[in-house]
């Protein structure tokens, strides 16, 4: 079937994007807006919309929201990915952390946790050092704590920061920096077999170690990431090139078409030649 905006109804979504960004002055973002708020598609994420990346980092503590990070998210959310956008959106706006008031945040600290969409650190009156909620410090008295937005408003008030939760950096976390270390690594490398082994070994763990690292930040395997990245490729290829699929299934560190064909029917929901656009 030809695409274009006037059998918009009966498109995919990829489709459905690619005929409206064929009309000028409509790019992919606009596009993607468009399905959800006029067409209401049900699985839309947009990866150009930078509220969302933003509403992502504050939600995970995420450090770097890329493509493969993006590709990882959307296969989590769907098929409600335009639902998760509303929270997501949500999530950015700087207003939502007026909701909590210091009694929440007390009881962040308390329970050395973060509360969901809100950005605050605290600091102790008899030290002058300002921590993040998580901070593994010893717990302070109540009557001795402060609340701050961020570390500017904390060392204007004359507070330091705490040199072991390193609340002056904006992402900090040792758990989430060594997945993310792993997860670039598979980043560059994804196409290689024996893939998980080899990135335990570049990163000094098991590999045990690295799939429960991975999986406590990322909240997949570390393999699953690797299929998602494959598949996320081969469509790019199936539409970019005339390659044959056998030739792509190849290229993108697949050993069988069978496995390919498997994972690609799982995590797209269709064979690989109903992916072209």
């Amino acid at each position: 079937m030809r695409t274009t905006v006037y059998n918009i109804n009966e498109q995919s979504d990829d489709e459905a994007v690619f005929a409206l960004t064929s009309i000028k002055g409509i790019g992919e973002w606009t596009a993607e807006m468009i399905l959800i708020g006029s067409l209401n598609r049900p699985d839309v994420l947009s990866y150009g919309d930078l509220a969302l990346k933003r509403g992502i980092k504050k939600l995970y503590g995420y450090p770097n929201i890329d493509e493969q990070l993006f590709a990882m998210l959307k296969k989590r959310y769907t098929p409600c990915c335009s639902l998760a956008s509303m929270y997501l959106w949500k999530a950015s706006d700087k207003s939502f952390e007026n909701y909590y008031t210091d009694f929440d945040k007390w009881n962040a600290v308390n329970n050395k946790q973060n509360i969901q969409y809100a950005d605050f650190l605290y600091g102790v009156k008899t030290t002058k050092i300002y921590c993040r909620p998580t901070c593994s410090s010893k717990i302070p008295k109540r009557e001795n704590i402060v609340f701050f937005t961020d570390s500017a408003d904390a060392e204007k008030q004359g507070f330091r920061p705490c040199k072991r939760c390193m609340p002056q950096l904006e992402y900090y976390d040792p758990a989430v920096r060594t997945a993310e270390e792993i997860r670039l690594y598979i980043n560059e490398h994804f196409r290689l077999s024996g893939l998980v082994a080899d990135t335990a070994c570049k990163t000094n763990l098991s590999v045990s170690a690295l799939n429960r690292s991975f999986k406590n930040v990322f909240l997949i395997s570390a393999n699953e990431y690797i299929k998602i990245l494959r598949i996320h490729e081969a469509k790019k290829l199936i539409n970019r090139t005339k390659k044959n699929i056998a030739d792509i299934a190849f290229e993108i560190g697949y050993e069988s078409l069978s496995s390919f064909y498997r994972d690609f029917k799982r995590l797209e929901g269709k064979a690989p030649l109903k992916c072209k656009k």
